[in-house]
This record gives C-alpha cells, sequence and structure tokens, in this order.
C-alpha cells in the first residue's frame, strides 16, 4: 500500500485497491508488544483490533485470533480490542454501507487494511458513545499513518470526521421498503428480517435487531459444583459475577476465560 496514486480523471485515490501488498501487515507486527513506543492512549487495543480483524478474514477462528493479539496487553486494552473486533464483525454490513456513502471513488477504491481501519473508527463513532468522537477519529489517523502513510491518514481523517457530523440512528423502520432497511441498518440477511416482520411488526424486530448486534455476555455453568461455590471461587480471584437473567448460570466480564479459576478442570 503506498501513500497514493492517480485514479480516473486526475482524481487522486488510495493506492493498491483491493490487492494491496502487506506493508499494513508489516506495519500492525512491527509495533506488536514494544512498550518503549511513545504510542498515544489507545492505539494499542485498536491495533489489536484490526489484527484480529485480518486474522478472521484470512480464515482464523475468531477466540483465536483475539487470543494471539491481546496478549500483553492491559485488561482495559483487552477488553476495547474484544469489543471493537466484535462489534465490527457483527455490525459489518450497516458500517460498510454508511462509510460507502462518503467516499467518492467508491468502497472498492480502499484497501483492505483502510476498509478495516475505517470500519473500527465508524464502530466506535455509532455504537459506543462511552468513547469521545475525537478519540475515535485520532486513533484512527494515528494508525493510518502507521500503516499506510500521510496520504491515507489524510483520507481517514475526512472520511471519519464527516461520518462523526452525520452519525445520527438510521431511520429504518420508516423506509419505504422497511425489510431491506431493516436489513442492511443492523447487518442481518433480508431473509430472516423478512420472516421476523411478517411474525413481529417492524417495531419488534428493529428491537430485536438492536439486541442481537448487542455484545454476547460470557456466561458460565457449573459442571460439578453448584452456582455459589463457583461464585465465591470467582469472587476470591477477583472476578465479579451476577445471576444469569434466564437459566442457572453466572454472568463475568473477562477476556480471558481459560484463567477463570476451574475453568478447564
Amino acid at each position: 500500500m503506498g501513500n497514493a496514486q492517480r485514479g480516473r480523471g486526475g482524481a487522486r485515490r488510495l493506492a493498491g485497491g483491493p490487492h494491496a501488498p502487506s506493508r499494513d501487515r508489516r506495519a500492525l507486527q512491527s509495533h506488536r508488544g514494544d512498550a518503549s513506543l511513545n504510542q498515544p492512549v489507545g492505539v494499542d487495543a485498536r491495533r489489536a483490533a484490526l489484527t484480529i480483524l485480518r486474522d478472521v478474514r484470512d480464515g482464523r477462528p475468531f477466540d483465536a485470533a483475539l487470543g494471539s493479539a491481546i496478549e500483553g496487553l492491559p485488561d482495559a486494552d483487552r477488553r476495547l480490542a474484544h469489543e471493537l473486533a466484535g462489534g465490527v464483525l457483527r455490525t459489518q454490513d450497516s458500517l460498510d454501507d454508511r462509510l460507502a456513502r462518503l467516499i467518492r471513488l467508491g468502497w472498492d477504491s480502499v484497501s483492505p487494511a483502510l476498509r478495516d481501519l475505517l470500519r473500527v473508527g465508524a464502530y466506535q463513532l455509532l455504537h459506543l458513545d462511552r468513547i469521545p468522537p475525537h478519540a475515535a477519529v485520532s486513533t484512527s489517523v494515528d494508525l493510518a499513518r502507521e500503516i499506510a502513510g500521510k496520504a491515507p491518514a489524510g483520507f481517514v481523517n475526512a472520511v471519519l470526521r464527516r461520518l462523526g457530523r452525520e452519525a445520527t440512528p438510521t431511520p429504518s423502520v420508516a423506509s419505504a421498503d422497511p425489510v431491506a432497511s431493516l436489513a442492511r441498518a443492523h447487518s442481518h440477511p433480508e431473509w430472516l428480517v423478512a420472516g421476523w416482520v411478517a411474525r413481529f411488526g417492524a417495531d419488534d424486530t428493529e428491537a430485536l435487531l438492536r439486541w442481537n448486534n448487542g455484545r454476547p455476555p460470557l456466561v458460565l455453568q457449573a459442571a460439578r459444583e453448584d452456582l455459589t461455590a463457583v461464585r465465591e471461587r470467582l469472587d476470591a480471584a477477583g472476578v465479579d459475577s451476577t445471576a444469569a437473567p434466564f437459566g442457572a448460570g453466572l454472568v463475568v466480564e473477562t477476556t480471558r476465560p481459560g484463567e477463570l479459576p476451574g475453568y478447564a478442570a
């Protein structure tokens, strides 16, 4: 991936297109685990999310990609990387739809690495209220500069800033074609949305789609001891847990389930 090259009609476009070389891969790997680098706060988590997305697109299972990408990161960065990568994969269709409208040369003119970077930035702007918009944009620009150079970083900055200004809820149900609009807005297949709309109506279907795109909790079920004993072991290990809203289980907040007491016992 280079900085820029001429497109048709003299317009500048991002170099590399859909088959860009592996500079992005080398850039992501070269900074991993180097604590001496003076990186802006939050960049490591977002870099890890990009690594997870790249590995998943290369055919690696999500859990395996997550485990290796977040190794050595603080817990807060682990959780953010997990949220970003999982969130992008859950909502990719709607993210792509919103981003493609802002790119004059079309979504296909953007290299795979920058597409994922834009998705990570867009997911924060559209779905994570706790992250300030300026942080979502600035960390994305920092990573774009690291991965691809100055010109693509400027492109990422322009697209995400414009998206931030236009980041309003998609008026899905009010559309002339609510099934297609709901499917696009919430990254679900049209055949599934059509069935739900026929059964539940458009409003309840949208609520269901929003719920279905939420981050799934980790729920533990005891194999050989009662939940009270399991909860005591979790408390002793400093792991917070709450009773599951249905069934016999405990909801825990962790990105490392394999390290929970008794998990593999």
